[in-house]
């Protein structure tokens, strides 16, 4: 039985390649881009909205035992992408930066 939807998911994942797991994803609340998510926002009429979700949804982690970034400025990170929470941005700018500086030098070290 596992096999046969192996199969059948297969020859979808052959027909329509990513989109077969991002046409249905739908982006949490926050600002992608130059796009913002809200509760009042209908992303999906926006255009690079399958762009982003695509992008969110590969880059999505499943663990981490440690955040790359010490300061703890960096909300969430992984090796594709980090999250900076919008009040910690206006609070501390100066720190924020420090820590995507720290982050990318951290990555180089990893990598």
């Amino acid at each position: 039985m596992l096999k046969e939807c192996i199969e059948i998911f297969k020859k979808e994942y052959d027909d329509k390649g990513e989109a077969l797991l991002t046409d249905s994803y739908i982006l949490g609340r926050g600002d992608y881009s130059h796009i913002k998510v809200d509760k009042n926002t209908v992303p999906q009429t926006e255009e690079n909205y399958d762009y982003l979700a695509q992008r969110d949804y590969l880059s999505g982690l499943l663990s981490i035992n440690k955040p790359i970034d010490g300061t703890k400025k960096i909300h969430s990170n992984n090796y594709l992408s980090f999250f900076i929470k919008n009040n910690v941005i206006i609070e501390n700018k100066a720190q924020v930066i420090k820590s995507i500086k720290s982050f990318y030098e951290t990555l180089k070290i990893l990598y």
